[in-house]
């Protein structure tokens, strides 16, 4: 019987969800939007990066799609709470046996309904739009995975927090208020503060699908999103205890505390990971950048050639370097310094056959052997490991570096600077990927080069 009550309140919640007029307002934007701005009349002015990716078309339409659907969400919201003031057409609700939960399930999914079937037909109508476009990927499973990762935790986080508003707030127009402010405020303030873990509608998250490479940073993006999608549901559970309606069992209101506070506490939980992920790769930058700034001084070398064997793997690779080496200074270096990547791990360094002792200091690595002025000296340097990106040019603001925008200024394509597997490998100089004796990073005035014959095999 109970199932039969659920089914009837979620009929008639959807039923006047869909008569609304904002919900029309809802499907008259993105129509609007779609053939206005997605659709490409003429396919000969097309900008590339609108459709280099099977990702493109879809996140230009989710930009718009989240922000919109969050605030006609949180006008209905209050437009149901002000209606329900008067008897009405749910009013024979409240006097059936039917549990708080329930009837709180019934008018939640009453309103997530109606717009989550929209939101698919704007995903299907964006598939058909890369379909149609030439030179433009198409991939269906992206459009399901966005709809997944990117509209539905914004439309649970949005359906949450306005049920959650409305029931303790007694006037609908404060509530209307309040929550128009926090829309205006999470735009315009929260989307880069904490690296964007502020913004419900992650819209400064590395979002783009390459067909090479795939989704960068999959790992944040989806802790991100995570947190709404946990904080949404917590918020619809707080929401039945502030329900002003008599329970059908006394004293089973208080059970909804415990969904409530776990879906609350894993959501701080994932947030505060996701934080603490960007402040480590922050902290070791700022080690990095020390460790350059204290050897500075120290006389350089100079590598003449440099023979380099690679050898790739899942996403870690290992070589063999020979290097010949020079002292062009004018006294003699008691020991030779060296610049690889922190993330490369040095399994053997020697000279004529005779290993040489030597420390690190993260990047630099100090080897005890003095070169005496304009003497040679070769090392065989085995190594492996995997890339650590966060070495990439520390000498360029922070801020900088994190973000995802790029000057075209559409997609967040995020900030890859080393790709290595058994099928593609890309790695650039100043990563270190090998050993060098003068830093490829500018953090002083004046730099010094170095010009070397390279052999990669």
């Amino acid at each position: 019987m109970e199932t039969t009550a659920l089914k009837t309140a979620i009929f008639y919640e959807s039923k006047l969800v869909k008569r609304s007029w904002l919900f029309y307002l809802f499907i008259l934007g993105l129509l609007g939007y779609t053939s206005g701005i997605l659709i490409p009349w003429d396919i000969h002015r097309v900008v590339w990066w609108d459709i280099a990716f099977a990702s493109s078309i879809p996140l230009r339409g989710i930009y718009f799609l989240n922000l919109f659907q969050s605030v006609i969400v949180t006008f209905i919201a209050c437009d149901i709470h002000r209606k329900r003031k008067k008897a009405e057409t749910r009013e024979v609700f409240s006097v059936r046996p039917i549990g708080n939960g329930r009837s709180f399930l019934g008018e939640s999914l009453g309103i997530f309904i109606p717009f989550l079937v929209i939101d698919v037909i704007f995903m299907i109508i964006c598939v058909f739009i890369n379909m149609f476009m030439p030179d433009s990927p198409v991939n269906p499973l992206v459009n399901l995975f966005y709809l997944l990762t990117y509209v539905l935790p914004t439309l649970i986080f949005i359906t949450g927090l306005s049920l959650i508003v409305n029931r303790l707030v007694k006037y609908p127009f404060v509530s209307w208020l309040i929550l128009l402010a926090f829309l205006y405020f999470a735009y315009t303030y929260l989307t880069t503060p904490l690296h964007g873990i502020l913004d419900f509608r992650g819209s400064l998250l590395p979002d783009s699908f390459s067909t090479i490479v795939g989704f960068m940073h999959l790992g944040d993006y989806l802790l991100q999103r995570g947190v709404f999608l946990l904080l949404g549901t917590s918020f619809l559970y707080f929401a039945v205890l502030f329900t002003k309606r008599l329970p059908g069992v006394p004293g089973r209101r208080r059970y909804f505390i415990v969904p409530a506070s776990l879906f609350s506490v894993l959501a701080i939980g994932l947030g505060i990971i996701y934080v603490e992920k960007f402040q480590t790769r922050l902290k070791n930058r700022i080690g990095y950048r020390e460790t350059f700034v204290k050897c500075h001084e120290y006389p350089k070398a100079r590598v003449l050639a440099h023979d380099i064997t690679y050898r790739p793997g899942e996403d870690k690779f290992s070589a063999t370097s020979r290097m010949k080496i020079q002292n062009r200074k004018k006294a003699t270096m008691e020991q030779l310094l060296l610049f690889l990547n922190p993330g490369l791990k040095i399994n053997k360094l020697e000279s004529d056959g005779q290993s040489l002792p030597f420390h690190r200091d993260h990047q630099v690595i100090v080897v005890e052997h003095p070169l005496a002025p304009g003497e040679n000296t070769e090392l065989k340097i085995e190594y492996e490991g995997m890339i650590d990106e966060d070495i990439y040019q520390v000498n360029i603001d922070n801020d900088a570096f994190f973000s995802p925008r790029t000057e075209s200024g559409g997609e967040n394509y995020g900030k890859r600077t080393a790709f290595v597997s058994n099928q593609y490998t890309l790695l650039v100089p100043q990563l270190m990927w090998y050993p060098m004796a003068v830093a490829p990073v500018e953090l002083q005035a004046s730099r010094e080069t170095d010009f070397t014959d390279y052999t990669l095999r």
